[in-house]
């Protein structure tokens, strides 16, 4: 009896050896396919955190580009209104250099006729003719307050 035992023991350990193969088998599928799972929808959520940096990017660069458009309007305005004020004072420079030649002018005439000097005397009229033009040319050495 012991020897049928014996015959039957490799058969059985055959089909034990069989079984485990197979549950290994099921076993490495099983924990292949959760890993296929669980790399999917890593994969997943890989493509929506990529998504979400590039709508926030999107998102970033138009609000940039509005503000770069904001700031090249207050250049612009800036640049036009340096240009008029440049415009401007090469305009009063030309006007206080054609006064300074009035005033050379008046000196001048002053100078050569008795008549204009009877009527003003020339510390008055520098007086007058320096804080009349004062304000034009802001020159504090000029200027002299009412």
């Amino acid at each position: 009896m012991q020897k049928l035992n014996n015959l039957q023991s490799p058969a059985s350990h055959n089909s034990t050896t069989s079984d485990e193969a197979t549950e290994d088998v099921f076993v490495i599928n099983e924990r292949k396919q959760r890993r296929m799972v669980s790399n999917r929808e890593s994969a997943r959520r890989s493509r929506m955190r990529k998504q979400r940096h590039l709508d926030e990017l999107l998102s970033q660069v138009a609000w940039l580009r509005s503000e770069n458009h904001q700031i090249l309007e207050k250049l612009n305005q800036a640049s036009d209104s340096n240009d008029l004020v440049l415009q401007e004072n090469l305009s009063l420079k030309e006007e206080n250099l054609e006064l300074q030649q009035v005033i050379t002018s008046m000196k001048k005439l002053e100078g050569g006729s008795t008549s204009f000097r009877g009527r003003y005397c020339s510390s008055s009229l520098d007086h007058d003719l320096h804080q009349d033009f004062s304000c034009i040319t802001n020159d504090p050495r000029t200027h002299h307050p009412s």
